[in-house]
């Protein structure tokens, strides 16, 4: 197999914690090319994984020599390094943006997208195991028919609109408004399609967040509850650290980056959470799923602005709607946005 040759945009903590080092364990598949940053850093110094020091100068850089360009940046930061990459050849480099995407007063800069062969978003919540396993799980009908999804100080702004929106298959949102309960503690209530609907319990906080999906048979949660037709996900610790996850039996899904090469990535993290194994998991999946034919994981970079701007909405106005427009295949939101980005393709 032809190594894909990859650069990464960025040096900040997402791309330290969780974004290099799945590329890292991804050494058979992806040629890590540079990870280029406004600032010097030596981000591996290692006997066995060798030195990683970011490039400050773009001339250094063969963009026509690229497969695969990650950008992940402060959103402000974006249309200045998407000019500067527009003066070089990228016709054929898949390009992975960051969430969220682009910032809405500057959406003008979705223009030079076009010269890019495609882009995607890096939502990796989408491509964890956890996302596709109970999305599996509600496609066979093991708890019935999907009622309600809770998610429980496990998901922030834009990645919840994400999951929901995978965990349910739907391609929008039909409303969402904020109940304030107190200063800290506030409950976002949604409304998917097919009456579908959905609470998403703040503050967030991954060290203790959980899961609980409701169908009309049954319920899938990854904590400890007794009912019938329950799938409970189970996570798995050895010494501490998580390899894994099951569910009830019915799947062992161990996690491919824990031996050799890859082990001597995970022991250079800095960041040993659940959320960072699932994360770090899910851009591999992500990566993994990009080569393939057809390509699995891949997040449109319109659903990614979508998701954001439902969220925008919501902040600023105190609610989000959103209606499925009659004879058409998309919501008026997503019509709306698909339309600006067309517009926007028509400047050079």
């Amino acid at each position: 197999m032809i190594k894909k040759n990859i650069l990464i945009i960025g040096s900040g903590q997402r791309v330290q914690h969780t974004i290099l080092p799945a590329v890292l364990c991804l050494h058979k598949q992806f040629h890590l090319v540079g990870v280029f940053s406004r600032k010097e850093k030596m981000l591996i110094n290692s006997y066995k994984l060798g030195k990683i020091q970011t490039i400050t100068d773009y001339r250094k850089i063969d963009f026509s020599s690229l497969d695969i360009i990650i950008v992940a940046i402060t959103t402000a930061n974006l249309p200045d390094v998407l000019k500067t990459m527009s003066y070089n050849k990228t016709h054929n480099v898949v390009l992975l943006l960051d969430t969220p995407v682009i910032p809405i007063r500057q959406f003008w800069a979705v223009k030079y997208f076009k010269l890019f062969k495609s882009v995607y978003v890096t939502e990796d919540y989408i491509s964890m195991t956890l996302f596709d396993e109970v999305q599996k799980i509600i496609r066979k009908g093991l708890i019935g028919k999907l009622r309600h999804i809770y998610l429980l100080h496990n998901a922030y702004r834009h990645h919840a609109v994400a999951i929901m929106k995978k965990i349910s298959s739907v391609d929008y949102v039909q409303y969402i408004y904020k109940r304030t309960i107190s200063d800290r503690v506030s409950e976002l209530r949604v409304r998917l399609p097919h009456g579908i609907g959905a609470t998403i319990l703040e503050p967030r906080d991954y060290s203790v967040g959980r899961l609980f999906i409701v169908g009309d048979k049954g319920f899938i949660a990854d904590y400890p509850l007794a009912g019938e037709n329950r799938v409970i996900v189970n996570y798995l610790y050895e010494n501490g650290q998580y390899y894994g996850m099951t569910t009830k039996g019915l799947s062992n899904k161990r996690l491919s980056f824990m031996n050799g090469y890859s082990g001597e990535v995970c022991k250079m993290l800095s960041d040993t959470s659940l959320i960072n194994y699932q994360k770090i998991e899910g851009v591999m999946n992500m990566l993994q799923g990009i080569i393939e034919s057809p390509p699995r994981f891949r997040y449109a970079y319109e659903s990614g602005i979508y998701d954001n701007l439902s969220m925008r909405m919501l902040l600023t106005l105190g609610f989000f709607w959103d209606i499925k427009l009659p004879f058409m295949q998309k919501s008026l939101i997503n019509m709306c946005i698909s339309y600006v980005v067309k517009f926007f393709h028509l400047f050079k």
